[in-house]
């Protein structure tokens, strides 16, 4: 008697079916992939899903998705993936990275990575940034 592997038993986890099979990813459905906890805020991961989500309607379609995606090619133009990352740091939409926005993104990425620092610290490091904005 032969048995069939265990991996090849599991059906693939589709991002986009993982709450509701709808073929669309929305915030619950790419916190889970993230985190495995559908309930996890991280303002990180809201900002990424805010640029994925083109459209502005809460969800993430194949479309934006695979267009998302494509800033992280290697051969996309530096110039493309710096205006990404400018717009993952403007939070408030205004075409500037204010401080209190760049410091808001420190503490949420140390506070992810289960670092704390001294206030001290974090004002060095959001006053070493914000001088290269």
């Amino acid at each position: 008697m032969t048995t069939t592997p265990i991996f090849l038993q599991l059906k693939p986890l589709k991002i986009s079916s993982s709450i509701i099979d709808d073929g669309l990813i929305d915030m619950e459905e790419f916190q889970l992939a993230l985190f495995r906890n559908k309930n996890k805020k991280n303002l990180f991961a809201d900002r990424i899903f805010d640029l994925f989500d083109y459209k502005r309607n809460g969800v993430i379609e194949f479309g934006e998705f695979v267009r998302a995606l494509g800033i992280f090619h290697p051969k996309t133009l530096l110039a493309d993936k710096i205006a990404f990352t400018y717009r993952l740091y403007d939070l408030r939409g205004t075409g500037y990275v204010e401080r209190e926005e760049l410091k808001e993104m420190v503490l949420a990425l140390l506070d992810e990575s289960d670092l704390v620092l001294s206030d001290n610290i974090v004002e060095i490091i959001v006053a070493k940034l914000h001088q290269y904005t």
